[in-house]
Protein backbone atom coordinates (compact mmCIF):
# COMPACT_ATOMS: atom_id res chain seq x y z
CA UNK A 1 0.00 0.00 0.00
CA UNK A 2 1.42 3.20 -1.23
CA UNK A 3 0.79 6.53 1.21
CA UNK A 4 2.16 9.71 1.76
CA UNK A 5 4.52 10.23 4.12
CA UNK A 6 2.91 13.71 5.92
CA UNK A 7 4.60 16.45 8.53
CA UNK A 8 1.57 18.32 9.74
CA UNK A 9 0.16 20.03 6.26
CA UNK A 10 3.22 19.42 4.57
CA UNK A 11 4.68 16.48 2.79
CA UNK A 12 7.70 15.06 3.99
CA UNK A 13 8.31 12.01 1.63
CA UNK A 14 6.27 10.54 -1.46
CA UNK A 15 6.28 6.82 -2.51
CA UNK A 16 8.26 5.82 -5.80
CA UNK A 17 8.49 2.70 -7.03
CA UNK A 18 12.16 1.47 -7.83
CA UNK A 19 12.16 -2.06 -9.26
CA UNK A 20 9.65 -4.40 -7.41
CA UNK A 21 10.07 -2.24 -4.14
CA UNK A 22 8.53 0.86 -2.93
CA UNK A 23 10.66 3.78 -1.62
CA UNK A 24 10.13 6.88 -0.11
CA UNK A 25 11.70 10.36 -1.19
CA UNK A 26 11.73 13.41 1.00
CA UNK A 27 10.17 16.45 -0.50
CA UNK A 28 11.79 19.74 -0.53
CA UNK A 29 9.05 21.16 1.60
CA UNK A 30 10.34 20.35 5.11
CA UNK A 31 13.34 21.30 7.08
CA UNK A 32 15.89 18.82 8.15
CA UNK A 33 14.72 19.22 12.10
CA UNK A 34 11.31 18.02 11.01
CA UNK A 35 13.01 14.48 9.88
CA UNK A 36 11.61 11.60 12.19
CA UNK A 37 14.25 10.25 14.39
CA UNK A 38 15.60 7.01 13.09
CA UNK A 39 14.52 7.38 9.57
CA UNK A 40 16.21 8.90 6.23
CA UNK A 41 19.61 8.65 7.90
CA UNK A 42 21.24 7.56 4.72
CA UNK A 43 20.04 10.81 2.64
CA UNK A 44 16.72 11.35 1.14
CA UNK A 45 15.35 7.63 0.69
CA UNK A 46 13.66 5.18 3.03
CA UNK A 47 12.83 2.11 2.27
CA UNK A 48 8.31 1.25 2.34
CA UNK A 49 9.51 -1.57 5.18
CA UNK A 50 11.55 0.48 7.42
CA UNK A 51 8.67 3.39 7.54
CA UNK A 52 6.07 0.77 7.81
CA UNK A 53 7.51 -0.95 10.79
CA UNK A 54 8.64 2.56 12.39
CA UNK A 55 5.14 3.83 12.34
CA UNK A 56 3.80 0.22 14.10
CA UNK A 57 6.19 0.84 16.59
CA UNK A 58 3.94 4.36 17.76
CA UNK A 59 0.94 2.12 18.83
CA UNK A 60 -0.33 1.95 21.97
CA UNK A 61 1.13 -1.95 23.06
CA UNK A 62 -0.97 -4.83 23.39
CA UNK A 63 -0.93 -5.20 27.16
CA UNK A 64 -1.47 -1.32 27.31
CA UNK A 65 -4.44 -1.34 30.17
CA UNK A 66 -7.39 -0.45 28.21
CA UNK A 67 -6.15 -2.00 24.88
CA UNK A 68 -9.07 -3.90 24.61
CA UNK A 69 -11.56 -0.73 24.62
CA UNK A 70 -9.45 1.23 22.27
CA UNK A 71 -9.50 -2.01 20.06
CA UNK A 72 -13.15 -1.64 20.06
CA UNK A 73 -13.02 2.09 19.63
CA UNK A 74 -11.16 1.39 16.25
CA UNK A 75 -13.47 -1.09 15.33
CA UNK A 76 -10.25 -3.52 15.11
CA UNK A 77 -11.30 -7.33 16.03
CA UNK A 78 -7.63 -8.13 17.39
CA UNK A 79 -3.87 -6.14 17.79
CA UNK A 80 -2.41 -5.60 14.49
CA UNK A 81 -0.16 -2.25 14.73
CA UNK A 82 -0.14 -1.78 11.30
CA UNK A 83 -3.92 -1.89 10.97
CA UNK A 84 -4.11 0.06 14.27
CA UNK A 85 -1.54 2.68 11.98
CA UNK A 86 -4.23 2.30 9.09
CA UNK A 87 -7.52 3.53 11.82
CA UNK A 88 -5.06 6.35 13.50
CA UNK A 89 -3.31 7.79 10.44
CA UNK A 90 -0.25 6.24 12.20
CA UNK A 91 -0.87 10.12 14.01
CA UNK A 92 0.13 10.93 17.41
CA UNK A 93 -0.77 14.15 19.58
CA UNK A 94 2.85 14.43 20.60
CA UNK A 95 4.37 15.34 17.30
CA UNK A 96 3.85 16.01 13.79
CA UNK A 97 4.52 12.96 11.97
CA UNK A 98 1.26 10.90 10.23
CA UNK A 99 0.45 8.91 6.95
CA UNK A 100 -1.70 10.24 4.24
CA UNK A 101 -3.40 6.88 2.91
CA UNK A 102 -6.39 8.10 1.20
CA UNK A 103 -6.57 10.91 -1.17
CA UNK A 104 -9.34 12.37 1.06
CA UNK A 105 -7.32 12.54 4.60
CA UNK A 106 -6.56 15.93 5.66
CA UNK A 107 -4.63 17.11 8.42
CA UNK A 108 -7.85 18.69 9.84
CA UNK A 109 -10.44 15.37 9.37
CA UNK A 110 -7.43 12.70 9.52
CA UNK A 111 -5.51 13.40 12.74
CA UNK A 112 -5.90 14.42 16.02
CA UNK A 113 -3.21 16.76 15.84
CA UNK A 114 -5.10 18.72 13.42
CA UNK A 115 -8.73 17.94 14.82
CA UNK A 116 -7.47 19.54 18.12
CA UNK A 117 -5.78 22.74 16.56
CA UNK A 118 -9.29 23.00 14.04
CA UNK A 119 -11.03 23.88 17.82
CA UNK A 120 -8.73 26.03 18.65
CA UNK A 121 -6.07 23.93 20.94
CA UNK A 122 -2.87 25.27 20.45
CA UNK A 123 -0.16 22.60 19.78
Amino acid sequence: MDFVFMCDRKVLAKPERVGEETIYKLTGEVSDDHIPPGLFRNGITETSQKVTEWFCTRVFPENRVGSEQLLDELELDKYDPWYIVKKTNGCLMEDPWWLKIRDTDSYETSTVRGAAEAKGYKL
